[in-house]
C-alpha cells in the first residue's frame, strides 16, 4: 500500500510542487515491485514473461555501478527501459506508470545506462548472423511458410517510435498514423 500521497495547493510554490511530487514518485517505486504483477499484465506491459524478465536482470546486475544515486534498483531500471521499449514513449509509458514512477530527466539517464549494459551483455550473446548451413536451411522453410518468398534466412521489421514533435522539420517526423515519429529500418538477408 503507498503511504505517500501528492499534494499541492494554490499556496505552494512551483518548487515545493516539483518536490512533492518527486517525494510520491519515490513512495511509487520503493512500494511496487513490478514482478507483483499478474502474469498477463507483465507481459502486456514489458513485452517479455516474468522468467525472461528475471534472466536478463540476473545476468545484466553484475555490470551496473553500486552507487544508485537515482534511488531506483536495478530491477526498476530494467523495468522502465523495458516499458519504453515496449511503448515507444516515454509520456504514455514509463512516465505514467505506477510501476516505474521517474521524471523524464532520470529516465534519461537510466535509458541509456541500461540499454548501454544491454547492448554489452545480451546482443553478442543473442544476436548473431553468423548461421550454419542447417541453420540457414531451417530458416529459409521457415521464412517461406510464412511469407512465400524464397530464400530469405534472416529479416527484421519495422516499426514508428513515438516522439515528442520536434522544433525543427516537423513535417519530416509526421507520420501517416497521424503521430509525430522516428521511422524504424526494415533489414532482410536473402543468401
Amino acid at each position: 500500500m503507498i503511504s505517500a500521497y501528492y499534494v499541492s495547493d494554490s499556496d505552494s510554490s512551483e518548487e515545493e510542487a516539483k518536490e512533492n511530487f518527486a517525494a510520491y514518485r519515490r513512495a511509487l517505486r520503493v512500494s511496487s515491485d513490478p514482478l507483483q504483477l499478474p502474469n498477463k499484465q507483465f507481459l502486456k506491459n514489458f513485452r517479455i514473461s516474468k522468467e525472461i524478465f528475471t534472466e536478463i536482470l540476473e545476468e545484466i546486475a553484475p555490470k551496473f555501478p553500486p552507487v544508485h544515486s537515482s534511488g531506483m534498483t536495478i530491477k526498476q531500471k530494467l523495468a522502465a527501459t523495458l516499458r519504453f521499449l515496449a511503448d515507444g514513449s516515454y509520456q504514455n509509458g514509463v512516465g505514467n506508470d505506477f510501476n516505474v514512477a521517474v521524471a523524464q530527466s532520470t529516465f534519461s539517464t537510466i535509458l541509456n545506462q541500461t540499454l548501454k549494459i544491454l547492448e554489452e551483455s545480451l546482443c553478442p550473446k543473442w544476436i548473431t548472423l553468423e548461421m550454419n548451413s542447417e541453420e540457414q536451411q531451417a530458416a529459409r522453410c521457415y521464412f517461406f511458410r510464412k511469407s512465400s518468398i524464397p530464400g530469405v534466412v534472416m529479416c527484421a521489421d519495422g516499426t514508428h517510435v513515438k516522439i515528442i514533435a520536434p522544433k525543427n522539420d516537423k513535417d519530416q517526423f509526421y507520420n501517416r498514423k497521424g503521430f509525430y515519429s522516428m521511422n524504424v529500418l526494415v533489414v532482410s538477408i536473402k543468401i
